[in-house]
């Protein structure tokens, strides 16, 4: 049964849905971690924001690490250590170590999405079922929106905010055991050097961008730090440019921008993603607090 189609979109499935069970449920604790650490509501959005920064950061990373490795590797060892860092998160001391380890939980559970992505494609090799399974896949964000909120309600409500990361334990162990199981061992398709001078540099634009845009409301439009960052992702995103469209391996194939339709989708997500995360990380905090 190894290496079936189906069973391998379930088993992506599983850790799609706990990364996204781990985004919404946390959004709900955020008021109790507040009272616990002595925090404001401003501060304590770097819980959302050390995530998405490092997500964001690491996401093309791991895609073309998945393409040199093979995705299944990237897969596993990715899910590992976000079940390990949930561990940690639980554990956490002050904000400080909350918001490092929520840092960490981005950076790999960065990994999950390309690397879905990619077995989900190399299962299916007939188009119309590849499309068909790749929607099934993405209703599991659907899917951890509702179930996110009504899980990690119960679980502070009765228990402790540490439950939320706690959860994703049987979750996770769940989930590694079907990649076990049922993920085929994939051959990489490039084995090309990696990039590490446009990661860096993409890395530089993609953090000066979501800074400003999630902490320039606090810091004011026009205050130095937000015409840094400002500066910061004009500067690094025209290197970026620059040097990928010469690197012979690039993390970024910008030749996919010359297709209106990719664009216009980068567009709408873009602009969704932002008004949803937005709305689900202080919807919570308003309804509990309010």
């Amino acid at each position: 049964m190894k290496g079936h189609p189906w069973l391998v979109l379930l088993t992506v499935m599983v850790g799609t849905l706990l990364i996204g069970l781990d985004r919404t449920v946390v959004n709900l604790a955020v008021p109790k971690i507040i009272g616990d650490f002595g925090i404001n509501v401003t501060t304590a959005a770097w819980i959302a924001t050390a995530y998405i920064i490092t997500n964001a950061v690491f996401v093309p990373v791991f895609g073309k690490l998945g393409d040199m490795f093979g995705n299944r590797v990237i897969y596993l060892w990715s899910f590992v250590g976000f079940v390990v860092v949930s561990l940690f998160a639980g554990l956490a001391w002050d904000f400080g170590s909350m918001v490092a380890f929520r840092a960490i939980q981005g950076l790999v559970g960065a990994a999950v999405y390309p690397t879905a992505m990619s077995l989900i494609a190399k299962s299916f090799a007939e188009p119309k079922a590849r499309a068909q399974a790749l929607g099934i896949w993405s209703s599991s964000f659907a899917v951890s929106a509702i179930i996110g909120p009504l899980l990690g309600g119960y679980l502070i409500d009765n228990f402790s905010w540490r439950m939320i990361f706690y959860i994703n334990l049987p979750i996770g162990i769940v989930g590694i055991i079907l990649v076990l199981l049922f993920l085929p061992h994939d051959r990489p398709t490039d084995r090309g050097s990696f990039d590490w001078f446009g990661s860096l540099l993409l890395a530089g634009a993609i953090t000066s961008m979501v800074l400003v845009l999630d902490q320039g409301q606090s810091w004011g439009w026009s205050s130095a730090a937000s015409i840094a960052c400002y500066a910061g992702t004009v500067v690094f995103g025209w290197l970026t440019y620059w040097w990928e469209t010469r690197h012979s391996h690039p993390i970024i194939d910008f030749k996919l921008f010359k297709n209106p339709v990719i664009v216009s989708v980068l567009a709408v997500s873009f602009l969704s993603f932002g008004g949803m995360m937005g709305a689900m990380f202080l919807l919570p905090v308003f309804a509990q607090t309010f």
